[in-house]
């Protein structure tokens, strides 16, 4: 168990006797966020009751990504989540790991967060992110909205996926001579791409 604290950081290793197990550990301060199996390598079902602000610390801060994952599962699962669309924001923008940015932008797409404040510029953004996944997620989450900025976004998600399709795939086709295919993909594309 990690336990974050302003004067640092201490790791305690527990024995755990039973399927249910309190454990009391000695802090130097208030934690700033307490990880249980850091790196999730136990298998378990772990229920943690802490303040947001931990779970907030927690998936900005956590040196491993599944761990700041799980935070940001915890954020969103808060039925009060949409206060956090700002962290939630900030995490999709600014994770180094992609798989966190993806997970903060479906969170940012939960109905519970979807109707605060700043989220649709937040899924907005995350459209322009430099991986796929986070830009699927982003495109996905904007379902729901029908803005002008929204349906721009959209359409350059189109375009990046568009402008791939024609650089492997009717590459591929006409060095493989297969163009009448690769010209009825193309025009399927084109026909989603308009719609």
């Amino acid at each position: 168990v990690r336990v974050v604290t302003t004067e640092g950081s201490l790791v305690r290793r527990v024995q755990i006797a039973s399927r249910e197990t309190t454990l009391t550990l000695p802090s130097p301060g208030k934690p700033l966020t307490v990880i249980f199996d850091e790196g999730n390598t136990i298998l378990k079902a772990l229920h943690f009751r802490r303040p947001p602000g931990e779970w907030v610390y927690q998936a900005q801060h956590a040196e491993h990504a599944i761990d700041r994952i799980l935070a940001v599962q915890e954020l969103v699962k808060d039925t009060t989540a949409g206060r956090d669309v700002g962290v939630l924001a900030s995490i999709a923008g600014k994770d180094p790991f992609y798989a966190v940015r993806r997970e903060a932008v479906r969170g940012l797409a939960d109905a519970r967060v979807a109707t605060a404040a700043g989220t649709e510029a937040a899924l907005v953004t995350a459209t322009a992110d430099k991986n796929a996944a986070v830009r699927s997620a982003a495109a996905s989450g904007l379902a729901r909205y029908r803005s002008a900025a929204v349906r721009s976004a959209l359409n350059q998600v189109g375009q990046i996926i568009l402008e791939d399709h024609l650089k492997h795939c009717m590459v591929r086709a006409v060095k493989d001579g297969d163009f009448e295919d690769a010209m009825s993909d193309l025009k399927l594309s084109l026909d989603r791409f308009i719609k």
